[in-house]
């Protein structure tokens, strides 16, 4: 049931894997088990460009026409953990500096989104 945004969508999974994961410690008799530590989870967004138009969170038509397409992973403070541009289009240095902005915008949304649903399907901090 692919539709798009592969990066973001298989991002946001292996955060919530691993923000409920936990360490076996028991089975290795080296005590209970516990969290595994995550201190700042980086929420990626991605964006497409295609006829002069920025698109956050791309569908799987958006991206077949897409021109280019920049990934921007930021942390709970707004900083660029990582980056990827692909395709062979380009971006403005005004048009990456307006998707840093958004992808610390919609990052923080998500970010609370996701600890939430954590939240709510896994208790209080694991």
């Amino acid at each position: 049931d692919y539709d798009g945004n592969l990066f973001d969508a298989s991002s946001l999974a292996a955060l919530a894997a691993l923000a409920t994961a936990r360490v076996p410690a028991e089975r290795f008799e080296l005590g209970e088990d516990y969290p595994l530590p995550m201190k700042e989870p980086p929420i990626s967004c991605t964006f497409v460009k295609f006829n002069g138009a920025i698109v956050v969170d791309p569908c799987l038509d958006e991206e077949t026409i897409a021109e280019a397409r920049l990934t921007v992973a930021t942390d709970k403070q707004g900083n660029i953990r990582a980056m990827q541009k692909g395709l062979a289009g380009s971006f403005t240095i005004d048009e990456v500096k307006k998707v840093i902005k958004d992808s610390i915008d919609n990052g923080a949304r998500i970010r609370k989104i996701l600890e939430e649903t954590i939240r709510r399907d896994h208790g209080e901090k694991n």
